[in-house]
């Protein structure tokens, strides 16, 4: 048998930097809350899944856009990932438990699925805060490719973007990861 997820404590998170914190683990935590018998491995191992059916196509691609568009398919397409604009406010779009076995969440939600998801294929996915939403940042070449989780992974151009940085990456994704 592999290793088993170890979710942290609420008092070991207080004393971390924000950068060091376990974001799949973390969020299994709040989840586990409200759900007391969650089983951390089965999302970690759901986590893994995703990742190793995209790694060889990750691995043969060069171009952080390309890699985006391909686990942005897999995730949103493939998978059926989306935001759930019908009940917006129903409190199982924030457990991550739920998300990944829905296929339904918030933008935050949605966000940690595609950023575990990234992280893990090498890829450094970051969360960013927007007014009133939450989207995700890639740094590409000589600026930022941002993404909408909430709504298929979509990228964003600037003109999307009021008050992000100038040097946001205007472009949508081509329609093959070749």
């Amino acid at each position: 048998m592999g290793v088993r997820l170890t979710l942290p404590d609420w008092s070991s998170l207080a004393a971390q930097a924000d950068d060091t914190v376990p974001l799949l683990e973390t969020a299994l935590l709040i989840a586990r809350d409200e759900y007391p018998n969650l089983d951390a491995d089965l999302y970690d191992t759901l986590a893994q899944s995703h990742a190793e059916h995209l790694r060889p196509e990750i691995e043969a691609i060069d171009a952080w856009p390309l890699k985006m568009a391909a686990i942005n398919r897999h995730l949103f397409d493939e998978l059926g990932y989306t935001g759930n604009h019908d009940e917006y406010y129903d409190p199982r779009n924030s457990y991550l438990n739920e998300v990944f076995e829905r296929r339904l969440g918030n933008p935050i939600s949605l966000a940690m699925v595609q950023i575990e998801v990234a992280r893990r294929l090498g890829v450094p996915l970051d969360g960013v805060s927007f007014p009133g939403h939450f989207l995700v940042r890639l740094p590409v070449d000589d600026g930022i490719l941002v993404m909408d989780p909430f709504n298929g992974g979509r990228p964003l151009v600037r003109t999307n973007c009021a008050n992000a940085p100038s040097r946001i990456w205007a472009a949508t994704f081509p329609t093959t990861t070749r």
